[in-house]
């Protein structure tokens, strides 16, 4: 029996922890025995007892593998399921796992790596690479770069495996419902509220779009420690009626039927699923040209890219959508090919 494990111990949940529950999830439906480790009612393991996926939980935190007690227990945990495939998604995952796997001779062992973070030219990490690893699964050429700015030959090239995110039309209802309806063009960002998605750069395009005369909605849908500064910063600008931050999304179809166009001012990602989801529910999209995002969107075809962190470009793009709504129908109708391929 093929006895697979996806380890994955952050609290909170993100694109790699849907990544973990959408495969555990197919994998049992075509016949593996699958285990979900995660950490003590994280965010992820009470999702996947929701679904019914298997569990089981452990406390992890940056410093476990230095706990011998720890790697023990998660060595006994891979001898007693029988665990011969394992997945990870975190370097805190890595460094836990390492022993514990060669200890309990885990014979595939697979990282999917989903940020462009180069990896420190450590002994440990050398070790991880080159003795633990048997596949690296990357999102985007841009992780697969990343990998080697420190080291040229930390694993080999062979070992990695280049998988777009995709998406699965069943994980979507069809409705016409909206979250939000109004007669001015309305650009939509969905992304956790923190300093790296880059959403007061969408307050500081809205101040400038408002301040030409232009009428538009902006709808926010996320949570995160940059909350309060953003509505500070929506009230600074007097923009409460142009600027709403809905919070966390749950009805994802409800809010890509409230926009006409996607932004996503991130200034770095492995590959954004909201772009991708964006593009499916034919929305354009605009975007910084930095990091992965040029593997997605493509200048003048299914959206707009702009110069980094420059964001009186960044609305003059939006501006291009408000002066034409033929634009929007027409680049949104080739990211949807895109998102189709």
């Amino acid at each position: 029996m093929n006895n697979v494990c996806f380890f994955n111990s952050e609290k909170k949940w993100g694109g790699g922890e849907k990544w973990h529950l959408k495969m555990s999830a197919l994998f049992l439906e075509h016949g593996y025995s699958v285990i979900l480790a995660g950490n003590y009612n994280s965010e992820l393991i009470k999702k996947a007892r929701s679904e019914n996926i298997p569990t089981q939980e452990f406390k992890i935190s940056r410093y476990s593998f230095l706990n011998p007690i720890k790697i023990y227990k998660i060595y006994k945990f891979f001898k007693k399921d029988n665990i011969n495939t394992l997945f990870m998604n975190s370097s805190i995952d890595l460094k836990v796992c390492f022993i514990a796997s060669k200890m309990a001779k885990v014979k595939n062992i697979v990282y999917r790596r989903g940020m462009p973070h180069p990896i420190k030219n450590s002994f440990l990490n050398k070790l991880i690479f080159s003795k633990m690893l048997t596949k690296v699964i990357v999102n985007s050429k841009e992780i697969e770069r990343s990998i080697f700015v420190n080291n040229s030959k930390i694993i080999s090239k062979e070992k990695i495996l280049l998988l777009y995110n995709g998406i699965d039309n069943s994980d979507y209802k069809k409705t016409d419902e909206k979250l939000y309806d109004s007669e001015y063009p309305v650009f939509g960002n969905l992304g956790r509220l923190v300093e790296q998605k880059g959403q007061i750069h969408l307050i500081e395009a809205a101040k400038i779009l408002k301040e030409k005369g232009y009428s538009f909605k902006i709808l926010i849908g996320g949570k995160g420690d940059q909350e309060d500064y953003l509505r500070k910063k929506i009230k600074d600008y007097d923009l409460e009626e142009d600027v709403i931050l809905l919070g966390f999304i749950n009805e994802i179809e409800k809010f890509m039927n409230s926009i006409d166009i996607f932004v996503f001012p991130s200034y770095f990602e492995g590959s954004a699923n909201s772009i991708i989801e964006a593009m499916y529910f034919s929305k354009p999209v605009i975007c910084f040209n930095v990091s992965s995002m040029p593997e997605l969107v493509e200048n003048n075809v299914n959206g707009l890219l702009t110069e980094y962190k420059n964001t009186e470009l960044f609305a003059e793009k939006m501006e291009e959508f408000i002066k034409n709504k033929k634009l929007i129908f027409e680049m949104g109708r080739k990211a949807k090919l895109s998102a189709k391929r």
